[in-house]
């Protein structure tokens, strides 16, 4: 499988799996490696490098990671939500005066 490096379509084989930026190019990513897989040519430390991650991305650890970046968006935007307030409330406060 190739590298194309940076280009509108990049696709980087790493370690542990074959990734892009352009989801558009997930179809001809697919079509590529079913082509090095069929004539055998997959390279070995690809799948050695998966083999080393199998197991690292378990649904209950996905679960725990999800749950905290929500956690954490959901919190700011709260904080951003109260800090509003209290300026409308000074805000009325001192229009009343």
């Amino acid at each position: 499988m190739e590298d194309k490096g940076s280009t509108a379509e990049e696709i980087k084989l790493n370690d542990n799996g074959v990734w892009t930026n352009n989801e558009l190019a997930i179809p001809n990513l697919i079509s590529e490696f079913m082509r090095v897989w069929l004539e055998d040519n997959v390279p070995q430390d690809l799948i050695d490098g998966a083999s080393k991650s199998k197991g690292q991305y378990t649904e209950e650890k996905q679960a725990k990671i999800i749950e905290a970046v929500y956690s954490k968006l959901i919190n700011n935007r709260r904080e951003e939500f109260e800090a509003l307030l209290k300026l409308k409330d000074k805000k009325e406060v001192k229009d009343e005066q």
